[in-house]
């Protein structure tokens, strides 16, 4: 009875041996995916035709097997191209990628395979390529640097970068990001995580907060296509103090005094918006009133004056004396909202109406810097 006992025991503790061995002869899939986790830093990202918008995305497992991986991946959308840049510095037991070589069996499958360019190592841009990860491509894989069976925990943090085509549509891609297993062969997504993309157009339209206006002196009204001469490449005002003229009988005599023009701007303070090679001019309509003296005119109607008129991208306003002497303010409006700049002022002065003649000092005739001396001056 107690031998029998005895080699029960020893039975048991034979199968109990093997199982272990059984256990422990492969990488252990469910661990792996009980360990395993995706985090993006930020959910969605808004952005304009040719721009680039970036998300970080953190993986993180617990490495059974020397060199055991994971795989990342992102699906495809059409006018964007979808990269990966290099690890972090917060990066942890990473397989990087120090050059050419091969990747230990266990890496990706059981075969030892050619070292691609999406495995990422810290340190020097050189180290850091962009990679693409959608398509037919194999997507990023994230290898444990362990050398052993030992549980290893492995931390990755990437950046995804998302590059819009300057001809992209317009509106909203949303994106799965897939961590998977790949074993020989076999691939099973452990986690996925999305990222919603919206894309807008170029903002061309120009805004009453941000669109400014310029005044500046006299300029010549001569014609280049039917439209004035301008200004517009000074983006600065002059302070001008000009005749107001002579109101007279009849047919009355304008003197041009100034001209002003529009400087468009979009809601991001910039005339023009876009990517290089689509960019465009932001524009808006400019109506210009003036309260006081003073009258207007654009270059298609050169000589139709008026207390008001309209500046489109291009234009350049006439400024005219109109004989009335005063402050003349010239205010600027979009869509009815006057302009956040402040008003333009120009004053026109008129004829002088008296002249008064008064005594400052005693110059005593004789002063040899006076042009009408002569040796028999008296003092007068």
């Amino acid at each position: 009875m107690t031998k029998s006992t005895t080699f029960k025991r020893i039975a048991l503790a034979l199968v109990g041996a093997l199982s272990l061995g059984v256990l422990s002869s492969g990488p252990s899939q469910a661990y792996m995916a009980s360990s395993a986790s995706l985090t993006l830093s930020a959910s969605s990202a808004s952005l304009s035709l040719g721009e680039t918008a970036t998300v970080n995305a953190t993986v993180q497992f617990t490495s059974e097997w020397a060199y055991e991986s994971v795989n990342v991946f992102v699906d495809d959308q059409a006018g964007v191209t979808e990269r990966v840049s290099g690890l972090t510095t917060d990066s942890v037991n990473v397989l990087g990628n120090t050059g050419v070589g091969t990747v230990p069996a266990g890496a990706i499958g059981a075969a030892a395979v050619a070292r691609p360019s999406t495995y990422f190592d810290v340190g020097p841009s050189s180290l850091n390529p962009d990679s693409i990860v959608t398509g037919t491509t194999p997507g990023m894989y994230v290898a444990s640097a362990a050398t052993s069976s030992s549980p290893s925990i492995v931390k990755a943090t990437v950046q995804f970068r998302f590059l819009t085509a300057t001809n992209a549509a317009v509106g909203d891609r949303l994106y799965t990001v897939t961590l998977r297993q790949v074993y020989n062969g076999v691939t099973t997504n452990i986690a996925t995580a999305t990222f919603k993309l919206s894309i807008t157009g170029i903002d061309t339209v120009g805004t009453a907060a941000k669109s400014k206006l310029w005044l500046n002196q006299a300029f010549h009204p001569t014609f280049n296509n039917g439209i004035a001469n301008d200004g517009s490449s000074i983006q600065s005002d002059s302070a001008l103090t000009v005749s107001a003229g002579t109101v007279v009988t009849g047919a009355q005599t304008y003197t041009n005094v100034g001209g002003i023009w529009g400087d468009y701007r979009n809601a991001s303070d910039t005339n023009v918006a876009g990517p290089v090679g689509a960019q465009s001019n932001v524009t808006a309509s400019i109506t210009l009133n003036v309260s006081g003296p003073g009258l207007l005119s654009l270059g298609s109607s050169y000589t139709t004056r008026s207390k008001s008129v309209v500046l489109t991208r291009g234009d350049t306003a006439v400024i005219w004396a109109d004989g009335t002497a005063g402050v003349g303010t010239i205010t600027g409006y979009i869509d009815g909202v006057a302009l956040a700049q402040a008003a333009k002022t120009i004053t026109f002065f008129g004829k002088v109406a008296t002249l008064t003649a008064y005594e400052t000092t005693v110059v005593a005739m004789g002063a040899t810097s006076l042009s009408s001396y002569t040796s028999d001056s008296v003092l007068v």
